[in-house]
């Protein structure tokens, strides 16, 4: 990745980054499944402290390289937008082949109640520019293979909006795919960015390795990575 990244690519990154974060709710136990349901998130996920770190290696079409890590980290709750929520924070730090680096962090601000969460917004911690769900979805604390659903729209003050969508995808009878799609758009309505994070998870919610597809339309080289936990 280059350092000096545009600001809207640079949060079109972090969106497609925070789209991961958490759709449980607010208990602090995985959810009890049923044959074929998964827990969408590990077991604490909303408890201030909770902290998962995965290591990251990634590669582009032009023969770039990266390296780097990837941090979520539960903080104290917070109000956005006039609501009490959960904070939880991405930190994104990684090096390139070429000699660039980029870091990237961002609050994600949730409500929850016994059985979904939502999305409010959230700030990106460089700019602190914030962007707020304008037609919120509701998130499952758990669901089964093939259910899919809208995050939301996010929109910020100079009219840039990121659409997320989820879905959960079969890989076998102890594990699943939870797969999280970004779309941006600039004020004008073209696409700046198009994006997928998955997590391989088990019906626990518990993780064992993540992997992040990132294009930014004006670079046309979009980057791949993959993680596993710390």
């Amino acid at each position: 990745m280059m350092t000096n990244l545009p600001n809207l690519v640079s949060r079109a990154l972090l969106v497609c980054i925070v789209a991961v974060l958490p759709l449980n709710s607010g208990c602090d136990n995985g959810a009890e499944n049923d044959d074929n349901s998964f827990a969408l998130y590990p077991p604490g996920y909303f408890t201030e402290g909770f902290r998962q770190e995965f290591v990251m290696t990634g590669s582009a079409p032009s023969g770039l390289t990266t390296s780097g890590t990837h941090l979520l980290l539960t903080q104290a709750s917070e109000v956005f937008n006039g609501q009490q929520t959960t904070a939880v924070r991405t930190q994104n730090d990684w090096t390139d082949s070429n000699g660039g680096s980029f870091s990237a962090g961002a609050l994600d601000f949730y409500t929850t109640d016994a059985g979904s969460a939502t999305l409010l917004g959230f700030r990106d911690l460089l700019s602190l520019i914030e962007s707020t769900n304008t037609s919120p979805g509701t998130l499952p604390l758990s669901a089964e293979p093939g259910d899919s659903g809208s995050v939301g729209t996010f929109s910020d003050a100079g009219g840039n909006r990121a659409t997320l969508t989820w879905e959960l995808q079969d890989v076998s009878d102890s594990q699943a795919r939870v797969v999280f799609s970004t779309t941006v758009r600039d004020a004008l309505g073209a696409v700046v960015s198009e994006g997928e994070v998955a997590y391989v998870i088990d019906r626990d919610g518990r993780r064992s390795g993540v992997s992040i597809l990132f294009d930014v339309k004006a670079f046309n080289d979009p980057v791949s990575w993959t993680g596993s936990p710390r």
